[in-house]
């Protein structure tokens, strides 16, 4: 399953609305809302941006660009 059991779960989206980021004071890996999420609805975030360190959404998913 990978190291993060739980965020390894989350689906990509080119428009994801969650950013992931390690803490390194916590050792743990964190998911944040980049925008309102509305109940039901999934969470997503662009795979891509873990490996590249992209953090914004305006920066954009190079995968998609």
């Amino acid at each position: 399953m990978g190291v993060f059991p739980i965020i390894n779960r989350i689906n990509h989206s080119c428009l994801p609305n969650c950013s992931v980021q390690w803490n390194s004071v916590t050792d743990m890996e964190e998911l944040f809302t980049m925008r309102e999420v509305r109940a039901g609805e999934e969470l997503t975030i662009c795979y891509v941006d873990m490996i590249t360190n992209v953090s914004t959404r305006e920066q954009g998913c190079i995968r998609c660009q």
